[in-house]
């Protein structure tokens, strides 16, 4: 996926020949595979390419959450461990929040989530889900043919609201 920013510059503002002003738009173009000076380049980060609003790209969103959810569980776990028992009630709750969470969005991601502990190893999660996520969009781009471009954008949009759900989870759940 190739993010473009093009500007369009000069246009008349009103009538006056004098001000002019440049509007700036961003797209996103696919291309499988990467190719660059004669060379192809494959990859495997769905989200190389940052956001044209400078905003948090998914990945990125669920990265954050996941590490903030293994930091809450991990102070917790400290409490609870020092005897606090609302402390381990508050983890224990997460923990079933966050798998709740996580089965909806695996019931609704068009490719299969990772098989590690969501909550004991967040990051690790986290990760395997992202390089999913780009595994599948990848190998759907690379079978979409001329005039099935829609079929290929609802497999983006289906593999990146799945990481947005994974980073909503871990933020509502943590």
């Amino acid at each position: 996926m190739l993010t473009r920013r093009t500007q369009i510059g000069g246009a008349r503002v009103g009538h006056s020949p004098l001000i002019r002003t440049t509007t700036w738009f961003c797209d996103t173009v696919t291309v499988a595979p990467w190719v660059h000076d004669a060379s192809d380049y494959s990859t495997t980060n769905l989200f190389q390419v940052p956001n044209c609003d400078d905003s948090t790209t998914p990945d990125a969103q669920a990265t954050i959450a996941a590490t903030n959810f293994s930091t809450a569980i991990g102070n917790d776990n400290i409490q609870c461990d020092d005897g606090y028992e609302d402390f381990c009630n508050a983890a224990s709750n997460a923990l079933a929040c966050l798998n709740g969470a996580l089965s909806v969005a695996a019931s609704e991601s068009p490719f299969s989530l990772p098989g590690d502990d969501a909550g004991s190893q967040a990051q690790t999660y986290a990760g395997d889900a992202l390089t999913a996520a780009s595994t599948y969009v990848n190998s759907q781009e690379a079978e979409t043919v001329v005039g099935d471009g829609l079929g290929f954008a609802s497999d983006l949009y289906g593999a990146v609201g799945t990481i947005v759900s994974i980073a909503n989870a871990y933020n509502s759940c943590g």
